[in-house]
């Protein structure tokens, strides 16, 4: 059987988690004519996204990993497809019931057929990176402070937009490596009783 938790410390446990699900959409968006006369530009799009996730604990040690792959026939407004595939991984220890350590690797890549080709310095495959170490500390119940800052970020093709402002953090339409100086996170979340 797995490891059962003691008084001084109930959090730990010995368990994984698997999960897997499966997503299917149709979705429909109409244009307006370019010129008068010319008839409204009808666009479907379907969607399709699999993907799965792992939470593994031992102890005081946690893993949580996760995987998906999504595909759009019209994802553009030029017809053209794209997909996207993101993946996670997530490792934590608790130190203390108060005092959390987390490290976090995202990667995310998007592929366009001809949409993303050309257009501005953009290219076909867009990839993104990141390693995020933070803490956790929650010093009083309910009370939880959270501090996580990304401390390398890797990226490669241009997406259409540019790497500006999207409510992410990426920015700068040139960077390949990014090691932040600025800009720590901290935000206060109140946590609901639990059960």
């Amino acid at each position: 059987m797995g490891r059962r938790s003691t008084p001084s410390r109930p959090w730990e446990e010995t368990a994984i988690t698997l999960d897997a699900f499966a997503y299917h959409s149709r979705s429909t968006v109409t244009f307006p004519a370019a010129l008068a006369g010319d008839p409204e530009i009808v666009q479907q799009n379907i969607a399709n996204t699999v993907g799965g996730a792992i939470r593994a604990q031992w102890g005081s040690l946690e893993l949580n990993s996760g995987l998906y792959y999504e595909n759009h026939s019209h994802a553009q407004s030029d017809g053209s497809s794209a997909t996207a595939l993101a993946q996670y991984d997530e490792l934590s220890y608790v130190v203390f019931p108060w005092l959390v350590p987390v490290v976090r690797f995202e990667y995310n890549a998007a592929h366009a057929e001809l949409g993303l080709r050309g257009g501005g310095g953009a290219c076909p495959q867009v990839k993104d990176a990141r390693l995020i170490p933070g803490i956790a500390l929650l010093p009083y119940p309910n009370l939880k402070f959270t501090n996580r800052r990304p401390l390398l970020e890797v990226r490669s093709g241009v997406p259409p937009g540019g790497w500006g402002s999207s409510g992410g953090s990426s920015d700068g339409a040139t960077f390949r490596r990014r090691v932040p100086e600025r800009h720590c996170l901290s935000r206060v979340r109140f946590l609901g009783d639990g059960p």
